[in-house]
């Protein structure tokens, strides 16, 4: 029976901000896909799961994530290698209006582009272009055919107009239902492997020092402004506290397990883990500012015990050896907007802000002791201000 958390009143919102690269250590440079078969539980035995929490118990079954298509349309392979291959936008738009491609695109396949992180502009420009080939195929046909003959009917004779019959209203049928948003409770049994099946499709594992295996979004390296937490998601208050909802169908992964790392070769990269969370990002706050930025890895909340940084207990007021750049702040007041990363502070309004605002890390259990909670800076705090 599948576990729902219900929301509450508070609106969610969209959040956003902007990523500064902070350069640290030495990396190898390994690539690759999900492996499969022994390779992957050879991989998967080898990754030292740092952030684990044995105490919090999954109850739900995992959830179905959409994959890759199966096969691409002619031309759309070529257009993910490039993305994966990190070629800007204006590169990517020009090939497509030059292709002698038809990029006869499905609903699968957009899907598709969208979670690689392809932008709007780029899937348009590519349902542009085969319109744009389709309407030169048919146009020296439509100019060469001969006029057909005209041909004048006389108009129909006028019939008489049936009143509609009285209708009543069945009551024993309902309108139906508004759907209530919600946000998933932990799912059972998820496991390195799984994660690495599930997460090939839409990115690259690359092996960092330390860390073993993590997972780099293709989104990140097409947009590298990107930043976890950030755009395509919002936050929703619920029985988790703020938990982030993201619109990327592989999101429900990223976001609630394991933790992100900002690599100075590969940028944002994550580290799994199998401790579901409704969102793992340590907070900071002020009555005029709010930001938010992800957890590192060693970042574990202990139930009973708090936080932990690399198996040592740590303060509530801990930063994790966070600096100003990993944070995405936005005026509080807009905390509850739809598209809050209109409103992200520039890059020289960070630091301040960053040092007028107070750590919050005010994490918790459900009172059956079975799932994360984290409020944050609270709903009544965010709510006084919005």
């Amino acid at each position: 029976m599948k576990t729902r958390v219900m929301i509450t009143s508070v609106p969610g919102l969209v959040a956003g901000g902007m990523i500064l690269f902070l350069g640290c250590g030495a990396e190898s440079q390994k690539t690759g896909h999900a492996q499969s078969g022994s390779d992957v539980a050879a991989t998967a035995a080898a990754i030292t799961p740092a952030t684990t929490n044995p105490s919090a118990v999954p109850i739900e079954p995992v959830p179905k994530i959409v994959t890759a298509p199966p096969r691409l349309s002619p031309g759309v392979d070529e257009i993910v290698q490039l993305a994966q291959a990190g070629v800007g936008d204006e590169v990517l738009q020009a090939y497509i209006e030059n292709s002698p491609a038809a990029y006869k695109l499905n609903v699968d396949e957009i899907l598709y582009l969208h979670d690689l992180g392809l932008s709007v502009e780029t899937i348009a420009a590519m349902v542009r272009h085969n319109q744009s080939l389709q309407d030169q195929s048919t146009a020296p046909a439509v100019a060469n055919a001969q006029p057909s003959p005209t041909i004048t009917l006389a108009p129909p004779a006028e019939q008489p107009v049936a009143q509609p019959a009285a209708t009543t209203q069945d009551s024993s049928i309902n309108p139906a239902p508004v759907d209530s948003a919600y946000a998933s409770t932990p799912p059972q049994q998820v496991s390195y492997n799984y994660f690495y099946q599930t997460l090939a499709p839409y990115g690259t594992w690359v092996e960092i020092p330390s860390y073993g295996w993590c997972w780099q979004p293709t989104v990140s390296v097409i947009d590298v402004g990107w930043r976890p937490y950030s755009n395509s998601g919002r936050w929703l208050w619920t029985d988790c506290g703020w938990y982030w909802q993201s619109d990327y169908s592989w999101g429900w992964v990223p976001f609630h397990y394991g933790r992100w790392y900002r690599s100075p070769l590969h940028g944002w990269v994550w580290a799994p883990d199998t401790t579901w969370g409704p969102a793992w990002v340590t907070w900071r706050y002020s009555d005029r500012y709010c930001g938010w930025a992800p957890l590192p890895p060693g970042a574990y909340f202990d139930v009973g015990l708090g936080f932990r940084f690399h198996g040592g207990r740590v303060g509530v007021g801990f930063d994790f050896g966070l600096v100003p750049d990993c944070y995405t702040f936005i005026p509080t007041a807009y905390f509850c907007d739809y598209r809050p990363w209109r409103y992200g502070l520039p890059r020289g309004q960070i630091v301040t802000v960053f040092n007028r605002t107070k750590i919050i890390n005010n994490f918790g259990t459900t009172p059956n002791g079975r799932a994360i909670v984290n409020v944050g800076p609270g709903r009544n705090a965010i709510a006084s201000v919005t």
